[in-house]
């Protein structure tokens, strides 16, 4: 009798494991990826969610009541660890109000300094940037308070103080900058190429990150942001977080190390989006907008391009939307632009996966896709005939207003579950976590059922 009970217990012992802890919880998106939760875990009977665990309200009148790790008093929900930004620790600048719990910093308006350094997710000290104003002289210290010209914050700019920070407006100015790093924060700020130069250059042993602004050019066959190579050096290029809208080609790398993350790269002649030779591009969660007319291109020669999460409309130049390469593509859309591999077109080594192809056009060639590509795990349409076991083609992709630019799946669509079952791929262009479903989709866009 006594083993009989004995066994029972052990077995409601193995089945309460195998459910989600009830202590447990959750209050937001960040908050539970942080702790490996899918959704957001409330808590019940009354209880509220303290350092992601369920507990009853502590009461507290005043901060004296609490205790770290959670020092201070929210009446009526208990101690928490912050009710505002100024109470969090350097390296968690800004307090989530939603959770009471301390994050890293995203915008720099998050930010008493007004910027944020999103790789480390940290606020910059005003002591470690050099403020700039549309109408600032190109003079003085260009401090907050008294913000200076742009092209005067380039020049002083040095070691632990090589941030700038553009106030809202428009600018005309050509930057260059060789052999040092440069920072240029710029969220509500244009700047535009003048008519016989370029807007940014960065050459030799320089690195130059452009964070928020838009950078204009209104000439064709101009480039206003270029990174080149003068001696042996290999300079590097960041754009995060930006536009480029230009006549000519949008980004230029001769010789260059670049990486383009949450940007947009307007072309509005035929021509090239993206213009490299001898440079590698590694992009993620961006769209590159072509000419809606003739088509634009991206010209890689000798070059490695890799793109992810991204969307790319209008790529079909004079003779393909891709040129030289090799290319390696991957969990993106592309809409009114076709891929020939083999010459003209891409390099035979260029690697296509988890794509979806939709060409809408009136005038849309019967094959988005001609030669013999390396391509997986995508839908194509229009198509003649097969480009691989793995592919779907002649099926609508049903994306959910392609003349309105929203490429998101529908539930009908052949992309869902569709993309590469090998796939490591976390999220989609907007953030969402893959998978949703059992299998990653094809297409820059993850389907949230």
């Amino acid at each position: 009798m006594k083993v009989g009970v004995l066994w029972m217990l052990l077995l409601f012992v193995v089945a309460s494991c195998t459910k989600p802890n009830p202590a447990v919880c959750c209050v937001s998106e960040d908050d539970c990826n942080a702790i490996g939760l899918d959704a957001v875990r409330e808590c019940g009977d009354g209880l509220v969610c303290i350092k992601n665990e369920c507990e009853l309200p502590t009461t507290c009148l005043q901060d004296a009541d609490c205790a770290e790790p959670t020092p201070f008093c929210d009446p009526g929900h208990g101690c928490v660890e912050c009710l505002q930004s100024g109470q969090c620790p350097a390296d968690r600048p800004v307090c989530d109000l939603s959770s009471n719990l301390c994050t890293t910093c995203s915008a720099d308006d998050e930010c008493a300094s007004s910027v944020c350094d999103s790789t480390a997710g940290t606020c910059l000290p005003e002591s470690d940037v050099l403020y700039v104003s549309t109408g600032g002289p190109e003079a003085g210290l260009c401090e907050r308070s008294n913000p200076c010209a742009l092209i005067h914050a380039v020049a002083v700019s040095g070691p632990g103080r090589n941030t700038v920070k553009l106030a809202s407006g428009a600018y005309t100015a050509t930057v260059s900058v060789i052999d040092k790093p440069l920072v240029i924060h710029g969220v509500g700020a244009t700047v535009t190429a003048p008519t016989s130069s370029y807007a940014f250059r960065v050459e030799n042993a320089g690195r130059l990150r452009l964070e928020g602004l838009t950078v204009v050019s209104l000439v064709s066959n101009q480039s206003p942001i270029r990174c080149e190579n003068a001696t042996t050096a290999t300079p590097r290029l960041e754009l995060y977080s930006m536009k480029t809208d230009a006549m000519g080609a949008g980004v230029l790398g001769l010789v260059c190390d670049m990486t383009i993350e949450r940007s947009v790269i307007v072309g509005r002649n035929q021509g090239f989006l993206l213009y490299l030779v001898s440079s590698t591009a590694v992009v993620d969660r961006s769209a590159f907008q072509g000419t809606s007319q003739s088509g634009s291109s991206l010209s890689a020669s000798s070059s490695m391009v890799q793109i992810t999460n991204s969307t790319l409309t209008g790529l079909r130049g004079v003779n393909d939307g891709f040129e030289g390469g090799p290319f390696d593509i991957s969990f993106s859309t592309l809409v009114d632009s076709t891929l020939t591999c083999g010459s003209p077109g891409t390099t035979t080594s260029s690697k296509f996966d988890s794509l979806v192809f939709y060409n809408s056009r009136s005038d849309a060639p019967s094959s988005t896709i001609t030669g013999t590509c390396d391509i997986h795990y995508s839908v194509v349409f229009p198509q003649f005939g097969q480009v691989g076991p793995t592919n779907v083609t002649g099926l609508q992709p049903h994306l959910r207003d392609v003349a309105a630019g929203d490429y998101h799946l529908e539930s009908s669509s052949p992309a869902v579950d569709r993309g590469n079952p090998a796939s490591t791929l976390s999220i989609d262009f907007e953030g969402t976590p893959r998978p949703q479903g059992g299998v990653r989709d094809s297409g820059a866009f993850e389907f949230r059922p």
